[in-house]
């Protein structure tokens, strides 16, 4: 159930990634041994598609969970890996979303884990958008949706949880580093992403209409 669960978004991004502008997106593969991170390269002939460029691979090669695997002194293990690869969710001429999913092991760690954040960029003024950028928490809407779509012990870890202030999930929403809380965008929805326990599937997303968060947009 909470595979099940956590594909709903999944859904969503490889729907919406169909009818993108696939021309103007190149797929880019940095290799190295037992590390592959997929990303994506603008190629619109823009001004500042270099730029932008640069601070997707930037963002994405500044991740914690990469400078956690190169620290680690069995990453050469033939059973280490660190795999990376994007979906785009929305693309259009001034907004670009995308999500990243990966998996990744030590060879001395009890098992894998999976991780899943994401990179909204607004191309007009070529910097990174947070989810409190555009809206507030709507913690309550959030909710709602949540616990509809999650599984029981999934939205009790998130919402009813005397260890964790829904609060602060929200506020630290798409900061760098945080590993905890992120968005991505698609046509007409919102898609939050939850750090959740490896036994809860180490992540979980909910999938939220956008014209229900239109009213408190800021």
């Amino acid at each position: 159930l909470v595979i099940i669960i956590s594909m709903i978004s999944f859904i969503v991004l490889q729907y919406n990634s169909k009818n993108l502008k696939s021309d103007v997106v190149k797929k880019c593969i940095y290799s190295d041994n037992n590390i592959v991170i997929e990303y994506p390269e603008l190629s619109r002939n823009a001004f500042d598609d270099e730029k932008i460029n640069i601070m997707i691979k930037e963002f994405l090669f500044d991740s914690l969970r990469l400078k956690e695997f190169l620290l680690n002194e069995n990453i050469n293990d033939e059973h280490s890996f660190l795999k990376s690869s994007y979906e785009i969710c929305l693309l259009s001429d001034d907004f670009l979303s995308f999500a990243v999913t990966g998996d990744y092991n030590i060879s001395t760690s009890a098992h894998p884990s999976s991780f899943f954040y994401t990179l909204n960029i607004d191309l007009s003024e070529c910097k990174f958008v947070k989810y409190t950028d555009i809206y507030s928490d709507n913690i309550e809407t959030i909710k709602k949706y949540a616990e509809k779509q999650l599984d029981d012990n999934i939205f009790e870890y998130i919402f009813n949880n005397d260890k964790i202030d829904i609060n602060e999930y929200m506020s630290s929403i798409d900061l760098p580093k945080n590993e905890i809380c992120y968005s991505a965008y698609t046509e007409d929805s919102c898609i939050i992403s939850f750090g959740v326990p490896h036994v809860l599937g180490d992540h979980a997303e909910v999938v939220i209409p956008l014209s229900e968060l239109c009213e408190i947009s800021n």
